[in-house]
């Protein structure tokens, strides 16, 4: 944890609610949690340990399924316990920082009118720490370790996803939500976009994406809970342990301009948080977002490693 003075308005009403609910965790390796009381699915704050509100808000524009949740929604965990007394952190993920007495607190962002604000829920149950013992506001909350609140109405867990169509060698994927195939973004790394239009224009099952589509991608888990590696194919770029970066060209950004999606800054996890927009792509090995609307002949990886052998001089 950083060291930053924590400013901390108490602006939530701490008394304990009239009812609370078992919290249990749900999700592909435990990265959400139930709330049996008001049947919201709630993603673990540190999903988006240390993303900007702006990378929040993006996900949340782009998602069918997550909003951010409101002060009365945060209020409501007051008294919530995990279930059959289990430890608040096993449930609601890592802490973000520690309270007196050695009691876990999650600071994060939410549907405050202050973007810079966010809030807080913490446990000071000594020594098990499984209950919610209060809630409360947080200025400045994007200086310190944070992530971000956010609750789904249903179960995100039964919705479409990215789908890599039976092997991590198959080089193009499938959105269930869309109906979309998608090219691996990696297969054009470094082709200029007149040679990608070229491919476009012999092969007519297939299009550009447009920034939506490609921003479309954020947030659906993937069958089988596999990395996105195995959906997507390999990125271009780490930005830490494990936490991939693709990059492409698409339709609606400047022509010199690529999107970008990237994996959570916490952990490796089976779905895509952050999106992007990289200018002065050339210089960054893009590749291409690349769709079709029908099941595409099929391609073989060994053909598709030709596509850039293709347009060399």
């Amino acid at each position: 944890m950083r060291n930053f003075a924590l400013i901390l308005s108490l602006a939530f009403i701490l008394a304990m609610p009239a009812t609370a609910g078992e919290l249990s965790d749900h999700g592909p390796d435990g990265i959400m949690f139930q709330d049996d009381e008001t049947g919201f699915t709630w993603f673990d704050p540190t999903v988006f340990l240390d993303i900007s509100r702006a990378h929040a808000e993006l996900f949340i524009t782009a998602s069918p399924v997550w909003r951010w949740a409101t002060e009365p929604e945060i209020i409501s965990l007051i008294g919530s316990t995990g279930i059959e007394g289990a430890a608040l952190e096993t449930i609601m993920g890592p802490r973000t920082s520690t309270i007196g007495g050695g009691g876990p607190r999650w600071t994060a962002f939410f549907a405050g009118t202050t973007p810079a604000d966010g809030a807080l829920a913490q446990s000071s149950d000594d020594p098990d720490f499984n209950l919610i013992s209060s809630t409360g506001t947080q200025s400045a909350t994007y200086s310190m370790d944070h992530g971000a609140w956010m609750v789904a109405t249903v179960d995100p867990v039964v919705q479409p996803r990215l789908d890599h169509l039976g092997s991590a060698d198959v080089p193009y994927f499938f959105d269930e939500e869309s109906s979309l195939y998608w090219q691996d973004p990696v297969t054009f790394e470094d082709m200029d976009r007149a040679d990608i239009q070229s491919w476009i224009d012999a092969n007519s099952d297939w299009r550009w994406a447009t920034v939506d589509e490609v921003k479309g991608l954020l947030g659906k888990l993937t069958v089988g809970n596999v990395a996105p590696v195995d959906v997507l194919g390999a990125g271009q770029f780490n930005s830490g342990p494990g936490i991939v970066r693709w990059i492409g060209y698409c339709d609606g950004i400047a022509v010199t301009s690529a999107a970008t999606l990237q994996m959570s800054n916490g952990a490796v996890l089976p779905l895509i948080t952050i999106y992007s927009e990289q200018a002065n792509a050339a210089s960054w090995h893009p590749g291409a977002w690349i769709v079709s609307e029908v099941n595409p002949t099929p391609v073989t990886p060994n053909s598709l490693s030709k596509v850039k052998s293709m347009f060399r001089d």
